[in-house]
């Protein structure tokens, strides 16, 4: 029992990052690297019986430390989506405010083009097209 209940809180609380909001990356990867290296402290000074042979435990410490580590990667795959979700907005900005220069001086009309017409998903050629051809 002084094995078991200390590992699972540990995996608990290393889901808990899942709630923590997706930009707040250094609150993610601290609890993240937290968990990993307490769970392998655990894991390595429960070793109290040096045998040849695989025991329980330690195959429960094995699970356990996947579990937490597939947490911590899951924090990694939610970066890199976060931060390609920041550069498309970024892109569709710039492309925004070229479209409303491009009207200000070409067409000279009050066409506005603005970031909350253009969804990321639908950000295609037809869109562009409709919208000079208006």
């Amino acid at each position: 029992m002084r094995s078991y209940i200390p590992s699972i809180l540990i995996v608990m609380l290393s889901w808990v990052g899942f709630w923590i909001n997706r930009n707040a990356e250094p609150a993610r990867v601290a609890l993240g690297v937290t968990t990993v290296l307490t769970m392998t402290t655990l894991a390595s000074t429960a070793r109290q019986i040096n045998v040849s042979y695989l025991k329980a435990l330690d195959v429960w410490y094995a699970v356990c430390l996947f579990l937490v580590f597939a947490a911590l990667v899951e924090y990694a795959f939610v970066n890199v989506f976060v931060r390609g979700e920041r550069r498309q907005k970024e892109q569709v900005h710039v492309l925004c405010t070229f479209v409303n220069t491009y009207c200000a001086h070409i067409q000279g009309g009050p066409k506005k083009l603005s970031y909350r017409s253009l969804s990321i998903s639908s950000l295609n050629i037809d869109q562009f097209a409709k919208f000079f051809h208006q």
